[in-house]
């Protein structure tokens, strides 16, 4: 979030000046972005897949699905504004990329409620220790 964050002032500057911190900040964005979905997928999603439980398994090729069209989404509109000239579409630029942000905000919060929530199933079932559940929550 505080990549967002800093990216979101950036649209504040003038197109020139912003440019090259925006470019730095998508690649960024984009090595954690790939990174958590890593992390989700192998120690949430596909552990939740394989547990036997139907309604773990059914959740998690949930979220996983979820997770990989939002990082489709992200990647879209890193292949679409990496061959435009952000500074002559500054305006269109600005409102993507503010858009961008707030989807990637509301699908990060709306995930992270549905993997505590798939977490205390595990636990409850005990296919999770507590311990662990703190952990990945």
């Amino acid at each position: 979030m505080a990549i967002i964050d800093r990216a979101t002032a950036c649209l504040e500057q003038s197109p020139e000046i912003a440019r090259a911190e925006l470019a730095h900040l998508r690649w960024k964005l984009a090595r954690a972005l790939r990174e958590y979905q890593v992390f989700k997928h192998s120690h949430i999603f596909d552990p939740a897949i394989a547990s036997g439980s139907p309604s773990l398994a059914e959740a998690g090729r949930r979220l996983k699905i979820d997770c990989i069209a939002g990082g489709e989404t992200f990647f879209r509109y890193v292949r679409f504004w990496s061959s435009k000239d952000v500074v002559a579409n500054w305006g269109e630029f600005r409102a993507a990329t503010r858009d961008l942000g707030r989807n990637l905000r509301d699908h990060v919060s709306s995930e992270g409620t549905q993997i505590r929530l798939l977490l205390a199933e595990a636990t409850k079932r005990g296919l999770v220790s507590a311990r662990e559940d703190r952990l990945q929550a």
